[in-house]
């Protein structure tokens, strides 16, 4: 059973809730009731919750956790439960509480049915004890004694229709609280791992907005709203010629000093080309925004345009060089017309005189 397994993880507690619950149980039924009355049985019921504990290590250790090992657990303490409730008095007295402790704990480590079966079997258990309590069997002698004055036939006052209610009403409590806890229990267990999962969910994705980011050529440098670097991707790192301790030397860079100096002032603008050594970077800033849409910093995209600066120096002088080439064709072709009239003219010339008559 999936809730049962992940109960698994509370064993500790368990076990140290039970050591505290019968311990006081113990040390107070001897204070008040006396060592000659319960000391011997109380002693004995405190020894075996102890081996209980070791006997549920040594099989944790065997076969790992088990959820079987919660049920021989609770099994036995109901049964322990009932020792020291009828050493302490009657079935209706106000140690009988205990067995709610139980079912409660039984409702929370086994969840909806293990909370119904425990109920069952405290009410069982405080059934036997109101049989015991009418049959005069297993009571005490008015003066206490020895273990073997324990086993005693003495007449009970309470008439079987008060017992009868009595075990009616307790079962009746007892089942509501194993249902009850048991379900608020497995709820609790349902919305955890629901939350685990979204949590889960939350860190893959931002392990992988983290790999998306340092996997970027484009560098990125993140400060809070008082100026304290947050975080650098690899790229920002080499950019800026930083290293592991670059949080110490980032505040002495341009690129830190632009970024807070567009967080405090409002005319700065958001794009701006700068040159480191024999590099161009284009510095792109902007508002960091919480979930809630209000700043929480500034960060600054850093862009080597090295290449592309010399591209467009390039393409310019190819312009030039075009337009130059376009300019000397059309001086060439202005000049080219009149040397054409020119050199017709002096082949006429050359020819011999001018029939003037024709040039009418």
């Amino acid at each position: 059973m999936p809730d049962g397994i992940l109960r698994m993880g509370r064993r500790s507690w368990l076990q140290v809730g039970r050591f505290i619950v019968f311990g006081l149980f113990v040390l107070l039924g001897i204070l008040f009731l006396g060592w000659t009355r319960v000391g011997g049985v109380y002693i004995s019921v405190a020894i075996v919750v102890i081996l209980s504990i070791f006997m549920d290590m040594l099989c944790r250790k065997i076969w790992k956790d088990r959820e079987w090992q919660i049920w021989v657990l609770f099994s036995l303490d109901s049964i322990l439960a009932a020792i020291l409730i009828r050493m302490a008095g009657n079935f209706d007295g106000p140690f009988t509480v205990f067995f709610f402790i139980h079912t409660f704990g039984a409702g929370i480590y086994l969840g909806i049915r293990g909370g119904a079966i425990m109920a069952v079997l405290d009410s069982l258990m405080i059934a036997i004890l109101a049989y015991i309590t009418i049959s005069g069997v297993l009571t005490f002698s008015p003066a206490g004694g020895s273990l073997e004055e324990l086993i005693e036939v003495i007449p009970s006052d309470v008439s079987f229709q008060y017992a009868l209610l009595f075990v009616m009403i307790y079962a009746g409590l007892l089942m509501i609280t194993g249902l009850v806890t048991g379900y608020l229990s497995e709820h609790l267990l349902f919305e955890k791992g629901r939350v685990e999962g979204i949590l889960s969910e939350l860190r893959e994705a931002r392990s992988m907005a983290r790999e998306i980011l340092e996997s970027l050529s484009d560098g990125v440098l993140v400060i809070d709203n008082s100026g304290s670097p947050i975080s650098i991707n690899r790229s920002g790192l080499r950019i800026l010629s930083l290293d592991e301790n670059w949080r110490k030397t980032i505040s002495n860079t341009d690129i830190y000093t632009m970024l807070r100096e567009y967080q405090i002032s409002e005319g700065m603008p958001s794009i701006i080309e700068i040159s480191l050594g024999n590099r161009v970077l284009e510095c792109r800033m902007d508002t960091l925004l919480d979930h809630y849409g209000k700043s929480a910093g500034a960060l600054a995209a850093l862009t080597d345009i090295t290449e592309t600066v010399e591209l467009k120096k390039q393409l310019q002088e190819r312009e030039k060089l075009a337009a130059i080439g376009k300019l000397s064709s059309t001086l060439a072709h202005e000049i080219r017309n009149p040397l054409a009239s020119m050199s017709g003219a002096a082949h006429i010339l050359k020819m011999g005189s001018i029939d003037w008559k024709k040039t009418d």
